[in-house]
């Protein structure tokens, strides 16, 4: 059974305490007041089999034990010798249903950019995504899609035709839309997080779809509407996407796939039974003695100021540690019982993170 996970995002200085159960994200996006958020997160499963073919399954579906430094990758390859004669059997990929309830909520994941997928022309580039199918609650209810109460938020990377850059969906705009703005934010050669968020009408001011890339706002879809003019409520289900063209042949690489919900609201977390992730701008402190029971992963923003900040000191992370664009310190203060930083499972520092031990 996999644990349930909760998130906090906040701004600077977040503390975390002793006591909660859960799994925690701390982070700051640009565009989030300077209220704290509070996520509780539910799993999306790398099993290949909680995964059902979608229009048209990619040539290659494979689960990775390791891939550039993350465990548990799903390997999504796409042969042009497979392409259908009909272009919507061209999107190729797979589902799986999500368990997030109704109300303001993410999903999201990880998608490894290759160097190489900087250019495209007309007729041989990449276009790989993840999708997400949101219905109203009574619809979700039922366990079955319905296609004329459904919205698809869709976070897409794209060199067709030239440089690469994003592409978002949104129906009531008639389809794609072409974010050429974003060419920049595009770490290549490198893991770039994708975060669609289902923002319902709580507030009076209308239901939107957010999207976030690598932790930046890229685009906002306001009031999206099924065919029955109904608002989505809750995620029915997840996708990975691979569009076949017929020339290019290729492999898209996804980890850390998570749905969640969104809460307003303080929190206070110490011993984590589960995942510890802190994105963009955050600064975490967790007690010394606290343990975490899964792997911990903090990832920067592109900018300087948006470098992740933690101490672990005194701190047991009984899983994997790594580190993208982040500071760390291990060894400030030690644990009550005098012990200092302890990491169980393999240390990863990337893009310009650094790790400090204090004497």
């Amino acid at each position: 059974m996999f644990k349930q996970k909760s998130v906090v995002r906040k701004p600077l200085n977040t503390a975390l305490s002793s006591g909660v159960c859960c799994s925690v994200i701390a982070l700051m996006l640009s565009s989030i007041p300077a209220a704290a958020e509070y996520i509780e997160t539910y799993p999306i499963s790398t099993n290949l089999g909680n995964w059902v073919v979608d229009r048209q399954g990619t040539s290659t579906f494979k689960l990775l034990d390791t891939y550039q430094g993350r465990n548990n990758v799903l390997a999504l390859g796409t042969s042009p010798d497979d392409a259908n004669p009909d272009s919507f059997y061209r999107w190729e990929g797979y589902s799986q249903k999500t368990t997030v309830p109704a109300g303001k909520s993410m999903i999201g994941g990880d998608i490894w950019v290759n160097s190489d997928w900087q250019q495209g022309t007309d007729s041989d580039y990449i276009r790989t995504s993840m999708w997400g199918s949101a219905m109203t609650e009574a619809e979700v209810a039922t366990g079955k899609y319905n296609d004329n109460d459904a919205v698809f938020p869709i976070v897409q990377f794209t060199n067709q035709g030239g440089t690469g850059r994003l592409e978002v969906w949104n129906s009531n705009e008639g389809g794609w839309i072409d974010l050429p703005e974003t060419a920049g934010i595009i770490d290549y050669n490198g893991w770039n997080s994708i975060d669609m968020r289902l923002v319902t009408d709580t507030n009076g001011q209308g239901t939107a779809i957010e999207y976030y890339f690598n932790n930046q706002l890229i685009y906002t879809w306001a009031d999206p509407e099924s065919v029955n003019e109904t608002s989505p409520e809750q995620y029915f289900a997840m996708y990975l996407k691979n569009r076949n063209n017929g020339v290019t042949e290729y492999t898209s690489y996804w980890s850390r796939l998570l749905s969640g919900l969104v809460f307003d609201n303080d929190a206070e977390i110490g011993n984590v039974d589960g995942d510890l992730v802190a994105e963009k701008g955050a600064t975490i402190s967790i007690i010394p003695g606290s343990t975490i029971e899964g792997p911990v992963s903090l990832e920067g923003g592109l900018l300087p100021d948006e470098q992740v900040s933690a101490n672990l000191s005194g701190v047991r992370v009984e899983g994997s540690l790594l580190g993208t664009r982040s500071r760390i310190i291990f060894d400030g203060v030690k644990a009550p019982d005098g012990s200092a930083t302890t990491i169980d499972g393999s240390l990863s520092l990337e893009n310009k993170s650094v790790g400090l031990a204090l004497i």
